[in-house]
């Protein structure tokens, strides 16, 4: 992407050019976000899957919890 030099570029034309770039770049943020979450479990037993397992616990508690709140059948 070139910038004309010739006039100043207003605050909001720099920030939609700033989000449209990185918008371009989802490969990055994608791999940056993979490398933190390596990184973050790599001590753990079930490594990255974890995210997963906790999701999976938490949304089976609410739909337990708000079941018997509302007293609706599972």
């Amino acid at each position: 992407m070139s910038i004309d030099l010739s006039r100043p570029v207003s605050r909001t034309e720099a920030a939609w050019a700033d989000l449209v770039e990185g918008m371009s770049k989802s490969w990055m943020w994608s791999a940056m976000a993979m490398q933190d979450i390596k990184m973050r479990y790599r001590g753990s037993l079930l490594g990255p899957f974890w995210l997963t397992i906790s999701m999976v616990i938490m949304i089976a508690a609410m739909g337990v919890i708000y079941a018997r709140m509302f007293n609706m059948e599972i």
